[in-house]
């Protein structure tokens, strides 16, 4: 079926119709996100993010980890000092 409104609508139906510990979640996200940064996203099983290392366009690392709402909890940044 061509790429469609319509199409995008069964899928949704067809996806909701299924029990939710028989959907396939993203596990797994690397890329780069709106800001440029380059992105390692680990998710759980029902895919919610759960840690995330990032690197911004500027070059400075962290580590996040994120709770069960998605926020961050705790922040590991890279502090500059070269060892």
């Amino acid at each position: 079926m061509p790429e469609s409104p319509r199409r995008d609508s069964i899928g949704r139906v067809l996806v909701a119709s299924l029990p939710a510990n028989q959907r396939a979640a993203r596990r797994v996200f690397v890329g780069r996100d709106t800001s440029k940064a380059a992105v390692l996203t680990l998710s759980d099983p029902n895919g919610a993010a759960k840690l995330q290392v990032k690197v911004d366009s500027a070059g400075r690392a962290s580590i996040a980890l994120l709770d069960a709402a998605g926020h961050i909890v705790r922040t590991i940044v890279d502090s500059g000092v070269t060892r």
